[in-house]
C-alpha cells in the first residue's frame, strides 16, 4: 500500500514558487537599472573617437578595403555594451544612428569614394545594433518573459 501524501508538499512548493518569483524580480529590477539611454549614446560616442581615428590611419595604408568601413560600427557598438548595457530594441537605435553618422562621415571624408561603398552601410548599422545589444542570462530571458505577462512589476 502507498503512503498517503501530506499537505507540507503544497507549501513547500508555494515557498520554492515565490522564491523563484523573487529570483526574477530581482533579475529584472537588476536589468532595468543597469540600461541607460545616456550611457548607451556616451558609449557609442566614446567608440567613435577611437574608431574614427583607427580609420584614418588604417585607410592611409589600405585604401580601398571594404572591410574597414566596418571598423567604425563595431568599436560604437562595444563602447554602448560597455557602459549602457541596453537589451530593448528602441536602445539599440542610439548605436545604430551614430554607427550611420560615422559611416557617412567616413565616407565622405574617404578619398577613394566609390558609390559602390554606400552598400557596406546598413550592414555597418547592423553590425553597431548587434554588438551593443547585451547577452542575457537564462534568468535574465525568464525574468524578462514573465514581465511580459505582467507577473513582475
Amino acid at each position: 500500500m502507498r503512503p498517503r501524501r501530506s499537505h507540507a508538499g503544497k507549501i513547500d512548493s508555494a515557498n520554492a514558487a515565490k522564491a523563484k518569483l523573487d529570483i526574477l524580480q530581482n533579475a529584472y529590477d537588476g536589468l532595468r537599472q543597469k540600461q541607460s539611454a545616456y550611457r548607451t549614446l556616451l558609449g557609442a560616442l566614446l567608440g567613435a573617437v577611437p574608431a574614427l581615428a583607427l580609420f584614418a590611419y588604417l585607410n592611409s595604408a589600405l585604401s580601398g578595403v571594404l572591410v574597414l568601413y566596418l571598423v567604425p560600427p563595431l568599436f560604437i557598438g562595444l563602447g554602448a555594451r560597455a557602459l549602457g548595457h541596453c537589451y530593448e530594441w528602441p536602445l539599440l537605435l542610439i548605436p545604430g544612428a551614430v554607427s550611420l553618422l560615422s559611416l557617412l562621415v567616413v565616407i565622405l571624408a574617404a578619398l577613394k569614394f566609390n558609390y559602390l561603398d554606400l552598400i557596406i552601410v546598413p550592414a555597418g548599422v547592423g553590425l553597431a545594433m548587434f554588438v551593443a545589444r547585451k547577452r542575457l542570462t537564462v534568468t535574465e530571458q525568464k525574468a524578462l518573459w514573465q514581465a511580459k505577462l505582467g507577473k513582475l512589476k
